[in-house]
């Protein structure tokens, strides 16, 4: 399939969607519904972003304190994580201010005093 091409409009929040006939066809044959797509896809492409506000996530999802959120499935033991996502638990302890330097950071995660969950809960 080629490439969509995006044009953006100078009006803001406006831009305008071209397919090709290949585009099309291929959207066609994923279901009898082309025509709907090109329009839920058009109004999507239409759509800018804009900002709302900005918190902190731990504010945001109701986290509690010293806990890190993580891309992968649960952990069978949290207090021992993989060692990139420990290394990232670590420097993430750093930045938050829990810890002064990376062995009392590991200590945090290894005693379970920083809990890692994933980020799918």
């Amino acid at each position: 399939m080629s490439a969509m091409t995006i044009i953006p409009s100078r009006r803001r929040g406006k831009a305008r969607c071209d397919f090709t006939q290949e585009d099309k066809y291929f959207m066609s044959t994923l279901s009898a519904t082309g025509t709907a797509n090109d329009r839920a896809l058009e109004r999507i492409v239409r759509r800018a972003p804009r900002w709302v506000g900005v918190a902190p996530a731990r504010e945001v999802l109701g986290l509690a304190d010293h806990v890190l959120l993580h891309a992968g499935p649960p952990l069978l033991d949290p207090t021992q994580p993989p060692p990139a996502m420990r290394n990232a638990a670590v420097l993430a302890c750093l930045h938050e201010g829990w810890a002064t330097d990376e062995t009392a950071a590991g200590q945090l995660i290894q005693n379970g005093e920083v809990q890692l969950e994933p980020g799918s809960r």
